[in-house]
């Protein structure tokens, strides 16, 4: 089982924000081809799946994947007005289209600043 990598975001209320990650595995590394997965990002107000969603960008609309393991969240200007000043947890977790296998990639901290 893959353990979530940490990375804390920042994002600043009523501007464009964007998040660019590049998934790389092995010795040397090479990257994972992402073209068969889709991925959902959410902020929560606290860190369990339970917490009520504040926000959720999925691979249809706010989220690019490819094969050479790229992975690229937005958010438009209006998206990030209506987010809160503070401190909140981000899940990003990617699904297999083959399998449906889910795999938390990436979580941590999201401060919402002005």
């Amino acid at each position: 089982m893959l353990e979530p990598g940490q990375y804390r975001i920042v994002i600043r209320q009523g501007l464009s924000w964007s998040f660019n990650i590049q998934w790389l595995i092995g010795d040397p590394e090479t990257p994972v081809d992402l073209s068969a997965y889709s991925a959902i990002l959410e902020i929560r107000e606290r860190p369990n799946n339970t917490s009520e969603v504040m926000e959720r960008l999925e691979s249809s609309s706010d989220i690019t994947l490819d094969e050479f393991g790229n992975i690229t969240a937005h958010m438009i200007p209006a998206a990030t007005a209506l987010l809160p000043l503070g401190s909140y947890w981000y899940e990003l977790e990617l699904t297999a289209s083959s399998d449906g296998e889910k795999i938390q990639l990436l979580r941590g901290e999201v401060r919402v600043e002005s």
